[in-house]
């Protein structure tokens, strides 16, 4: 769908107030929380992991375009039962946007027919795919969003969010990644950023997993926003993504974080622009 990458105004103007709903905040699934997902505004979805079970299925098909991350589980495992639930058969499909390594993965192993039909040969399709491409900007549900590279065990983009027009402010929603000060310093360089949702998976005490897993600790947090907050010194940070069993020495450790940043809880709204 390349008609999403141009330079006009976005296809709808997002004018009011903003917020992230925190559908799910697990780097896996417990009681307490969902595997990730993140609804922005009404119509703009960031990951799939809860999509089904973490929305009203009122609220969930106002949804028109779901933006995937990354092709792990906990990120995706919602999507075929949030399609499901939202399919209309006078509706248009859900549009949704996506690596290429990430539509491989898919297409191959989820939509193949055996785990779960292929919802775009459906009359009407229930789901329409298009490329997102890490430094290529696109205009989605009222937003230009500006997917960056990350570093992880497949390929991951994170969305760097703007609103259509005229916008000073910036916001990041980043999928799973582990520590580069180069995807530190490019947040830096956000002209305007104001709001980071960034994950951290394990505590201080397991660097070694944290490294071969690319995922952060809060020791591995604290270092880049010290870099993130000589450009952005009023930065917002919600902190999500906590592994199962190691939440609470997660949580300990991520308060003595100055400044100070927020611990992500399902069903939890955040401003995402002053």
């Amino acid at each position: 769908m390349e008609a999403r990458y141009d330079t006009g105004g976005g296809d709808r103007l997002a004018r009011s107030a903003v917020n992230v709903l925190v559908v799910g905040s697990s780097g896996a699934a417990e009681p307490e929380r969902r595997s990730s997902a993140y609804l922005i505004g009404d119509s703009l979805a960031i990951d799939a992991g809860s999509l089904a079970s973490g929305l009203s299925l009122e609220r969930a098909r106002r949804i028109r375009t779901v933006l995937l991350t990354h092709s792990h589980f906990d990120h995706i495992r919602e999507l075929p039962l949030f399609l499901d639930n939202v399919y209309r058969p006078k509706g248009p499909p859900v549009e949704v946007g996506l690596a290429t390594p990430t539509r491989e993965a898919l297409l191959d192993h989820i939509f193949n027919g055996r785990i779960w039909p292929d919802v775009r040969c459906f009359a009407p399709p229930g789901m329409e795919l298009f490329e997102v491409k890490p430094g290529r900007e696109l205009v989605c549900e009222g937003f230009r969003i500006l997917p960056i590279r990350l570093r992880h065990t497949v390929p991951t983009v994170g969305y760097i969010l703007r609103r259509a027009r005229k916008s000073a402010s910036a916001a990041a929603i980043l999928g799973d990644t582990g520590y580069s000060e180069g995807i530190f310093t490019k947040l830096a360089a956000v002209r305007g950023l104001d709001f980071l949702l960034i994950e951290t998976s394990y505590p201080n005490r397991l660097p070694k997993l944290a490294e071969t897993a690319l995922h952060l600790t809060p020791d591995l947090l604290s270092a880049g926003l010290a870099i993130v907050r000589k450009a952005h010194t009023r930065l917002r940070v919600v902190v999500t993504h906590f592994k199962p069993g190691l939440t609470k020495e997660i949580e300990r450790e991520l308060r003595r974080i100055r400044p100070a940043v927020s611990i992500a809880r399902d069903g939890e709204t955040y401003p995402l622009f002053r």
